[in-house]
């Protein structure tokens, strides 16, 4: 038996050799690798990977080729590409890169034909925009603590680039949601933008932001007003009672000394279209700073006397 089983393993191996001896026509895969793409430009889909290169020789050329090949690539650079007659589709031709495959496969090997003939690249103009950012925040302060301002992010704003069916659907950039809690003083921290998972091929100039969020310990500030009263026709004279409202705001330490009653005034507005019992109070001239509590009262009575 163990003569039999070496004869056989005798005789497959001089069968192996006499067949790697013999001419094969078959392909080979062949690597690509793109560079120099201009920046004015987007490709919309991948171009090809590789090439298939039909080739001839002998069973020992062959033999182990594909592995040699695999670590090479030819390299086809985008300015070489010409404009096709369609918009935005650009093409270069396989056979002019035959010198460039020849030289990475055996010497010995003939090359007779590669595929397909014609490499594509769909294209679509870069286009860049700025886009405002939308913060997400949930925000806790200490008590007697608020926000005082607009929160502000720096940058103010993030441009982006990309196709442009792309970005002209992008209208802002929301921020991760971010949970701040017990504050007290004005806080500075970095959030990241959220990129659209479903919107791919854009470019963000930035991919975290700064935010600022001024705080700062608020006071009660109360306020007796003379209440004048707006919409009267002339010939009229419209009286309210009581003449004088309580105004509570909270302002922030630093501006209790700035707000005065002369910067205030308190209103009722006198519509004779749309009368009712009591005129609605309003206050004018509060400062963006400051935050209304109360106006005691808030309606007032009224006699119209001509």
């Amino acid at each position: 038996v163990s003569i039999f089983f070496f004869c056989l393993a005798l005789s497959t191996f001089f069968w192996f050799l006499s067949s790697l001896s013999k001419d094969y026509q078959t392909q080979l895969k062949i690597p690509v690798k793109y560079e120099s793409f201009s920046d004015e430009f987007i490709l919309v889909k991948e171009p090809l990977g590789q090439l298939e290169g039909q080739v001839f020789g002998s069973g020992y050329e062959l033999l182990g080729e594909q592995m040699a090949i695999n670590a090479s690539a030819i390299k086809i650079n985008y300015k070489d590409a010409r404009a096709h007659s369609k918009e935005g589709l650009y093409y270069v031709l396989s056979r002019n890169y035959l010198k460039n495959i020849r030289d990475i496969i055996d010497q010995d090997i003939r090359l007779t034909q590669v595929y397909p003939d014609t490499i594509f690249f769909e294209t679509q103009k870069r286009v860049t925009k700025k886009v405002p950012i939308k913060v997400n925040l949930n925000l806790d302060f200490e008590s007697g603590y608020r926000q005082r301002g607009l929160i502000s992010t720096i940058p103010s704003s993030v441009e982006i680039s990309g196709p442009g069916n792309v970005i002209d659907s992008l209208h802002f950039l929301r921020t991760e949601e971010l949970n701040l809690s017990s504050l007290n003083d004005t806080s500075k921290t970095q959030v990241s933008l959220i990129i659209p998972k479903e919107i791919q091929r854009i470019v963000v100039s930035h991919e975290e932001i700064e935010l600022i969020i001024p705080v700062e310990k608020y006071t009660e500030k109360k306020f007796e007003l003379a209440l004048s009263v707006e919409g009267q026709e002339t010939g009229v004279l419209v009286k309210t009672f009581p003449e004088t409202v309580e105004v509570i705001l909270l302002v922030p330490l630093s501006k209790y000394e700035d707000l005065s009653s002369i910067n205030l005034r308190a209103v009722a507005n006198f519509n004779k279209q749309d009368l009712s019992d009591k005129l609605p109070v309003y206050l004018k001239g509060m400062p963006d700073y400051a935050v209304m509590v109360r106006v005691d009262p808030n309606k007032v009575e009224y006699i119209i006397r001509k």
